[in-house]
């Protein structure tokens, strides 16, 4: 059995000495790495508000892109 006790987690980080806060940062960032980058992820297709774009697509518009860049630097 498994008894729930109230943690306040800013009293404890407020005590901890500045390398320690450090410590901790750098470790929820690996800890929730994936997580934070799935929820960009969907924020940012959701801000799309369309389809996602396929592989191929992507490949055009670089292509394109690339055309336009190459054809800028002749004139």
């Amino acid at each position: 059995m498994k008894i729930a006790i109230p943690i306040d987690v800013d009293a404890i980080v407020d005590h901890l000495p500045m390398r320690e806060k450090i410590r901790l940062v750098q470790r929820l960032e690996r800890e929730t790495w994936a997580s934070r980058l799935d929820w960009l992820f969907n924020r940012t297709n959701q801000r799309r508000g369309r389809r996602n774009i396929s592989e191929k697509e992507i490949l055009r518009i670089c292509k394109d892109v690339r055309r336009k860049l190459h054809d800028s630097g002749r004139s």
